[in-house]
């Protein structure tokens, strides 16, 4: 019956979640499914929200809202979601938690053990509820190498909302690329230049896209590969250089 599933399924995560975390995921999963099927939507969505701790990411966040939704209750725990991402805080032990215990909150799964805030999915879900202002500004106001290479992923996100930061993004990445001196290099910061290039074009800024180009070329008019590789964007061919 349901309660000797939940026992069960219980017992298999407690004794797996250190050794087998990818048997302890399915156990989990499965509970989750059996909630649904028994109508338990309060239980389902205590589930969710268990993985959605455990994983922090956007993944879980959708399912988790999706359950508490069911039982009307996600304006209550999408701002406990929230703070666990900035604090790491989260206690289902409070009287006015509004879900049914799961029996395994006290259990140390990796999120909980993880560094806070998390930046990338607090970042994520601003991104995914559609608050591009809020995902900019905690983006932009990231400690330093917080969220490595997280920039280039955003910012075809932004570019239509922010098209500046967006700019901002794809034009550092290219001096990166550039600075390692390497053709490969040289080759990958080419779409990042053409999307600057589309961009300030659909913008009106042309005129302020060749001045960047035209800095790269005196910045680096050394670099022959890199020369090769900027006529290859501006005239779809590269020009071979002697000497």
């Amino acid at each position: 019956d349901f309660d000797r599933a939940k026992h069960w399924i219980v017992s298999g995560i407690r004794e797996f979640q250190d050794r087998y975390r990818g048997v302890a995921d399915k156990l989990l999963k499965k509970w989750r499914e059996i909630a649904i099927r028994q109508d338990d939507w309060a239980l389902a969505a205590s589930v969710t929200v268990f993985f959605f701790i455990d994983d922090c990411g956007v993944d879980t966040y959708e399912p988790a809202r999706e359950a508490c939704q069911k039982v009307g209750i996600w304006k209550q725990i999408r701002p406990i979601l929230l703070d666990f991402l900035e604090t790491g805080i989260f206690d289902p032990s409070d009287p006015n938690w509004p879900l049914p215990p799961t029996g395994l909150d006290d259990i140390d799964r990796p999120c909980k053990k993880a560094y806070h805030p998390r930046y990338r999915e607090i970042i994520e879900i601003a991104l995914a509820e559609n608050r591009l202002d809020d995902a900019v500004e905690r983006f932009q106001n990231a400690p330093e190498n917080a969220i490595p290479g997280f920039g280039v992923e955003i910012a075809p996100r932004i570019k239509d909302s922010h098209p500046e930061v967006a700019l901002t993004i794809w034009k550092q990445t290219i001096h990166s690329l550039i600075d390692q001196t390497k053709v490969k290099a040289y080759e990958e910061a080419m779409p990042y230049l053409k999307r600057v290039r589309d961009l300030m074009s659909e913008n009106g800024q042309s005129a302020e896209y060749e001045k960047f180009v035209a800095h790269l070329r005196t910045a680096h008019r050394k670099k022959r590969r890199l020369m090769q590789e900027l006529d290859m964007l501006e005239h779809g061919h590269k020009k071979i250089l002697s000497g």
